[in-house]
């Protein structure tokens, strides 16, 4: 069971980020559909590179690819949640930072964890 531990981590990270970059897409940026795919890909995308840094032969085209992936997939997360709260509070702001972000970095960190 701890050996899959990360593995459903991912994925529950992966099902939130997946609904945030497909609901900001969809919303502010009139994707539909393609959003979801686009979400989709980008999700894949920073776990695949995060998995990726772990081999000597790929480690530097994948942190190169992880940076993108990761400053593209936050960005899109971090705007969702932000859009969202009332971050007229300092406490609230601070925390729709961490919630925003939170789910990217943790497939990235699970993806180079599974590797």
């Amino acid at each position: 069971m701890m050996r899959r531990l990360p593995i459903l981590l991912v994925a529950a990270f992966l099902a939130i980020t997946l609904a945030r970059v497909a609901q900001f897409t969809a919303l502010h940026m009139r994707a539909g559909a393609l959003g979801w795919l686009f979400a989709a890909g980008l999700g894949v995308a920073v776990y695949t590179a995060s998995y990726w840094t772990r081999t000597a032969t790929t480690r530097r085209a994948a942190g190169v690819a992880l940076v993108f992936f990761v400053a593209v997939d936050s960005y899109f997360n971090f705007a969702d949640t932000w859009l969202a709260a009332d971050t007229s509070t300092p406490l609230i702001a601070a925390g729709a930072v961490l919630y925003g972000l939170f789910p990217t970095v943790s497939v990235a960190l699970l993806g180079w964890l599974s590797g």
